[in-house]
Parts: C-alpha cells; structure tokens; sequence
C-alpha cells in the first residue's frame, strides 16, 4: 500500500472515498468468514465433528490475523500522533482484558 500521505490526490475527497471503499470491500470478506464460522461453531457445536471444529476454528485464527496484519499497514500509513492514541488504546485494552481475568 502506497504512503497516504504521497499518493496522487492524497487528501482529495475522491481518493479518501476510493481508500475507504476499498479497504472496507478488503476487510468485510474476512470479517463474513470469522462471524459465519463463529456462528456455526456456537449454534451447532454439539452436531460438527471435532476435526471440522478445529477446521472453523483454524479458520477464524487464520482470517483474524489477517485481519490484524490489514489494520497494522493502515496504522502505518496514519500520521505520528494518531499511531501514538492507537497505542494507548491498545495498552488500554490489554490493562482491562488482564483485570478481568482476574
């Protein structure tokens, strides 16, 4: 993915909708795949055999970190202080995922 901020047209309206709409039609496949299998796995545990299980879940890991990888080269692309509030937030929510485990 080219820099944002040394594309043609950076900060035009148009390329910020072309960047939008493209990055969402990147990102929903993967997040379809994650809630289909989660939602099966939940709905139908009990019915699907222990290696499809871990075939959905595979699944789901795999497209989840493709996800995460996706969002990583667009918070690259993001000016200095937005980089630096994305990490806080994610200090953030590491702080509250360990509370509440306990």
């Amino acid at each position: 993915m080219s820099d944002y901020h040394t594309a043609p047209g950076a900060g035009s309206g148009d390329y910020d909708d072309a960047l939008l709409a493209v990055t969402a039609h990147g990102l929903l496949g993967p997040i379809t795949s994650i809630t289909f299998a989660s939602q099966l796995l939940l709905e139908r545990w009990d019915e699907i055999a222990e290696d499809e299980r871990r075939y959905f879940l595979q699944v789901i890991l795999d497209r989840s970190r493709f996800t995460g990888e996706v969002l990583k080269d667009l918070v690259r692309g993001l000016p200095g202080e937005a980089t630096v509030l994305l990490d806080g937030l994610g200090v953030e929510a590491e702080r509250r995922q360990q509370a509440s485990r306990g």
